[in-house]
């Protein structure tokens, strides 16, 4: 499929094409960048067969709306929607944030199978952001829940790209398209080809959990039944696998039928520590053994996922000290610095130590995923706040820590920490120029 018509001219110069990244069948895939910003966007680009109803135009509008409202850190957030018709010609671009990683299907192509524990935290992420989605009123589907539309962000969190009927929508309207059924190993058996229902998001993160312990894509279940597609994995009655029957089981009637239900059933696999045998895929060699689920490092009890403010992030609470683990760059979605033009240093400073605490006891933890020793950090170097950080895999915040932050940074704490480092900097320079 050819481009007639770039982003530049569909956006009236808005944005400017940087790149093509991908091409499918039914669309384009561009980056981009906004001309007045510099921000980074994709632009995916459908030519449609023929101009959109006035109906279906208003109804994609009214969706574009409601996503573009949405943020959250599990999903790119909508920019614009653009529909065009020029010549007798149609297309559809959908500009969305630039998120960057790698998708699961390039990761189990380039590297094989994922052990069950790491691909059960990548499921608990998915979950979460479509419980985000489904609590809605009324609830929104995603649409296109499988392992290409599921992606690994550098700071080790996920993705769900292309959210939304927009996209379901234009995908069966789309030139040499007559309809998109998505992968169909991912999809309900139950519903068409092309329907986006939250249904059909819970069986595609079943199936996308498949996907990753046994590297292979399910066959559609009028194919084969799951259990005989994965002898290896099922032939066990491993936690995992019994996970992916709940998900995934022919009748809907006994399915995990909401994303809090199944997070809910996630948790208790993820709390209990369970050790399941190997988990294998016919023909492959065994995956590593399952490793423990995370536990805490202070009192070694099991942690427990829980979603934790506005931004819908998830943690690792421990049930009996409070104490929660952050994976990296997950503070700093949760903790909003504000606007501070002229800060008053002098009376942030006050406020600062009016809040300072008892000291911490000295104790130094080990990180519960790779088991060094972590840093005692002075959380912006002057709040008092000492939190355990380990570089490559996060913070742990003993209870009380984070709201002691995140008051710290409401009052513009930060502010202080920017200029006690700008008066180091400028001794530093006047004492080496002496």
């Amino acid at each position: 499929m050819l481009a007639s018509e770039s982003i530049s001219t569909a956006s009236q110069g808005r944005y400017q094409q940087i790149c093509r990244l991908d091409m499918g069948g039914a669309m384009l895939l561009f980056v981009a960048e906004e001309v007045a910003t510099g921000d980074l966007l994709a632009a995916r680009v459908y030519r449609l067969d023929e101009p959109l109803p006035a109906p279906v135009a208003s109804q994609l509008e009214r969706h574009a709306a409601i996503f573009r409202g949405i943020g959250h850190p599990g999903l790119p957030r909508l920019r614009e929607l653009i529909l065009t018709e020029r010549r007798g010609a149609a297309s559809a671009w959908v500009v969305e944030e630039f998120v960057a990683g790698r998708t699961v299907q390039d990761l189990i192509h380039s590297v094989g199978p994922a052990p069950a524990e790491l691909a059960l935290r990548i499921t608990r992420r998915m979950l979460a952001t479509l419980a985000h989605l489904h609590d809605r009123v009324p609830p929104l589907p995603h649409g296109s829940v499988r392992s290409e539309m599921t992606l690994l962000k550098p700071d080790g969190t996920v993705a769900l790209l292309n959210p939304g009927l927009i996209h379901a929508e234009l995908r069966s309207r789309a030139v040499g398209s007559p309809y998109y059924g998505g992968s169909p190993g991912f999809h309900a058996p139950e519903h068409e080809p092309g329907e986006a229902t939250t249904i059909d998001d819970l069986y595609g993160v079943g199936a996308t959990l498949l996907h990753m312990v046994s590297g292979h894509p399910p066959e559609p279940a009028s194919v084969a039944p799951i259990e005989k597609q994965y002898p290896g994995i099922f032939g066990g009655g491993s936690r995992v696998a019994h996970f992916i029957q709940a998900m995934m089981h022919p009748d809907p009637s006994r399915r995990l039928d909401t994303a809090p239900i199944a997070l809910e059933a996630l948790n208790g696999i993820l709390g209990t520590g369970a050790v399941t045998r190997p988990v294998t895929s016919v023909g492959s060699a065994p995956a590593p053994q399952e490793e423990r689920a995370m536990r805490c490092p202070d009192c070694d009890e099991p942690t427990v996922a829980t979603t934790v403010g506005a931004s819908g992030s998830v943690v690792d609470v421990c049930p009996e000290c409070q104490g929660l683990w952050l994976d990296p760059g997950e503070l700093s979605r949760m903790v909003v610095r504000p606007l501070v033009e002229r800060p008053n240093l002098a009376e942030i400073g006050r406020a600062v130590r009016a809040m300072a605490r008892l000291p911490d006891r000295m104790v130094f933890r080990q990180c519960p995923m790779c088991a060094t020793t972590m840093t005692r950090q002075n959380y912006g170097q002057v709040s008092g706040i000492i939190v355990d950080e380990c570089p490559r895999h996060g913070m742990w915040l003993d209870q009380g820590e984070l709201e002691a932050i995140k008051r710290f940074v409401e009052l513009g704490g930060l502010e202080l920490t920017a200029a006690r480092a700008e008066e180091r900097y400028r001794h530093t320079t006047h004492r080496n120029e002496r």
